[in-house]
């Protein structure tokens, strides 16, 4: 497990200092969860066989694995003061939060009104669906299935979290290459001069920001695991 470097983290304000170490707490949390293997599904009313809680454990625990990665990701580069890459990887993390929150929400309410088969589309959607990637079909047919994609995650989370959506925005400034990209180089020197350079330290501001993008991602897909643990094929589809 990756730490945040001691003497670099006293360098930052209390509030950030207290962030630094809910991060490590909930790093250590999702370190000591030991992940179990599922049986694939063949019966679905058989409970070890079913194939709605297989799948969503295909979705959690993908989930669960690429926030421990994010977080890691995130220390060393922090550690290492790279502000571009700990804006990348604030940013991912934004989107994971916002993936499985409102993957939760459409499967939770599939799961209480929908077909087996609008089910199962909106299961391939979530698992299968790519941009690239063929999948085959219970006919045999090689086809394409269109990806559960990040603007319609991030919409909803606007419309949730209104903050949410202005930390978003102030990485995509940075990230993309226009005014904010742009100005991330410039110095200014005296009242006229202008250099450039790449920052060495990353401002505190900017630093609480990504911390909680972080903590806000481990703390909601720690959360979900009771959502995702639970689901079962529903009784109501059973004949």
């Amino acid at each position: 497990m990756c730490r945040f470097n001691e003497k670099l983290v006293k360098k930052y304000s209390p509030s950030c200092m207290t962030k630094f170490g809910r991060i490590e707490e909930l790093q250590s949390s999702m370190k000591r969860q030991v992940i179990p293997a599922f049986q694939k599904p063949t019966d679905p009313t058989n409970p070890n066989h079913d194939p709605v809680y297989f799948r969503s454990m295909v979705i959690y625990y993908c989930c669960f694995l690429r926030a421990q990665e994010i977080t890691n990701s995130f220390i060393l580069s922090f550690n290492a003061q790279l502000l571009l890459a700990c804006i990348l990887i604030a940013r991912s993390a934004q989107e994971i939060t916002a993936w499985i929150y409102v993957v939760r929400k459409k499967l939770a309410d599939a799961l209480d009104n929908s077909s087996w088969r609008s089910i199962n589309n909106l299961f391939d959607k979530f698992l299968v669906g790519s941009k690239i990637f063929d999948v085959e079909d219970h006919k045999g047919r090689r086809k394409k299935i269109k990806p559960f994609g990040s603007g319609e995650v991030i919409a909803e989370m606007r419309k949730i979290i209104p903050e949410w959506g202005k930390d978003y925005d102030f990485f995509n400034e940075i990230i993309h290459f226009n005014h904010g990209g742009q100005a991330y180089y410039q110095r200014l020197v005296g009242d006229d001069l202008m250099t450039f350079d790449i920052p060495k330290t990353l401002r505190y501001d900017v630093a609480e920001h990504m911390l909680d993008c972080i903590t806000l991602m481990l703390e909601g897909v720690l959360h979900e695991k009771g959502f995702f643990s639970s689901t079962r094929f529903p009784q109501r589809l059973i004949k």
